[in-house]
């Protein structure tokens, strides 16, 4: 009867230790996927602070409806930068980071740095792409940056139609769409071109504070003639309303 006893005894300490080891994996394995999600959120949050502030900066130049100045710029891509090394494979940063870089070769003379801010902007949003490959406003901007260099190659042709097929109601993306196509206008193809006014028509239907913008890209291309004779010649009106193209966006 003792041998009985001892031996259940021992039956039950192996099961209870057995028991305590198996919740003792399962609390540090609780615990190490706490430590991972704080460790996470916290960069997430240094992160959001970086970029809120690089927002309010980028904020500033464009109610004032210019350029930002270089000291602006600079400062906004270093906190982009600083918020790219909290969240390396975060898509909106580098495309943020992307367009930045964009405005910034707009103020350079220098022909080497101009061709360096282009790769750089380009690689951030290809970047972008890795990690969200079907959003249309990262193509159109290396639409836009290539179009900049000169680089009408077989990648544009690509990236154009395919962000005019991934965001064809996007306003951001319409309006690179349209501002590239307008820099290219006379060595595109028709279906390129009806992509062109197509995004020219649903960016003022959009909001016609684009009208003055869109109008000077044109103006600037020496396109105004061109893109305007064939609006009128086929009698097109903005999408959706059916309202006829407003006359100061022609004359």
């Amino acid at each position: 009867m003792t041998m009985r006893n001892t031996s259940s005894n021992q039956a039950s300490n192996v099961k209870s230790q057995t028991i305590s080891w198996k919740s003792r994996c399962i609390v540090i394995l609780l615990m190490i996927l706490c430590l991972l999600v704080i460790t996470y959120s916290s960069r997430e949050f240094r992160a959001d602070l970086l970029q809120w502030e690089a927002h309010y900066i980028q904020k500033s130049w464009t109610e004032r409806e210019e350029l930002p100045t270089t000291e602006e710029l600079e400062k906004s891509q270093a906190l982009y930068r600083k918020a790219l090394e909290w969240l390396p494979n975060y898509p909106a940063y580098h495309d943020a980071l992307a367009y930045l870089l964009r405005l910034e070769m707009l103020t350079t003379s220098d022909p080497i740095e101009y061709e360096v801010l282009a790769r750089e902007s380009i690689s951030h949003n290809k970047a972008a792409l890795k990690y969200r490959p079907i959003w249309p406003a990262s193509y159109s901007q290396i639409v836009i940056v290539k179009s900049l260099l000169g680089e009408f190659d077989e990648e544009w042709y690509e990236y154009y139609r395919k962000a005019f097929e991934l965001g064809p109601w996007d306003e951001v993306n319409l309006i690179q769409l349209a501002e590239a196509g307008i820099m290219y206008w006379p060595w595109l193809q028709k279906e390129y071109q009806e992509i062109t006014i197509t995004s020219i028509l649903r960016v003022i239907n959009y909001d016609r504070a684009h009208i003055a913008y869109l109008r000077k890209k044109m103006d600037t291309y020496v396109r105004t003639e061109e893109i305007c004779a064939l609006i009128s010649e086929n009698k097109l009106v903005l999408p959706l309303s059916g309202r006829q193209m407003p006359q100061s966006f022609c004359f």
